[in-house]
């Protein structure tokens, strides 16, 4: 939850990999695109939803939302609910008169957010494997962040795309 505190309480961490149209998530022949959403507060369904007909994509079921089409064409994606959001990861009940703000800004900043996804990475993509990512608006903050973990030794990215985002305004040290 906080990694400034050793062997404090964690949280689960929701992640999905989709692999690209005709392919398999474990292909790698299609690298992996890691997508850091926007929000804070949107979880990942806003960019695919979590019941999608991955057999049959072109399904009605499936509705319009899928931002991946193109992308799934030769990538497979890696998409991550991030710790808050109404999605799988630590949701909060902002409504809860219990929820203390300083402990929220702190363990729900974007530096937070960006070891998350350090540590999905870690889990998820082998050693060996390239990756990029694409960072869309507040994402881009996070992403920010992320690149200042490859100074202490996180993997980086092949490329990085920033999309509508922001510059952190934390400080990173």
């Amino acid at each position: 939850f906080d990694p400034s505190v050793a062997g404090g309480p964690t949280i689960q961490i929701f992640y999905r990999l989709i692999p690209a149209y005709g392919s398999t998530h474990d292909d790698s022949s299609h690298p992996i695109i890691v997508v850091i959403n926007g929000g804070p507060g949107i979880p990942s369904s806003a960019y695919r939803p979590l019941d999608f007909d991955y057999g049959n994509p072109a399904s009605p079921k499936n509705g319009a939302l899928d931002r991946f089409k193109y992308l799934l064409q030769s990538y497979r994606i890696l998409l991550v609910d991030q710790r808050g959001t109404d999605g799988q990861s630590a949701p909060l009940d902002m409504e809860n008169p219990a929820i203390d703000a300083d402990a929220i800004a702190h363990g729900f900043s974007s530096d937070s957010q960006a070891r998350d996804y350090l540590a999905v990475i870690e889990k998820v993509i082998p050693k060996d494997e390239p990756f990029f990512m694409i960072a869309q608006s507040y994402g881009g903050m996070v992403g920010m962040q992320y690149l200042s973990l490859t100074h202490g030794g996180a993997r980086k990215p092949k490329g990085l795309v920033f999309s509508a985002s922001a510059l952190p305004y934390e400080d990173v040290l």
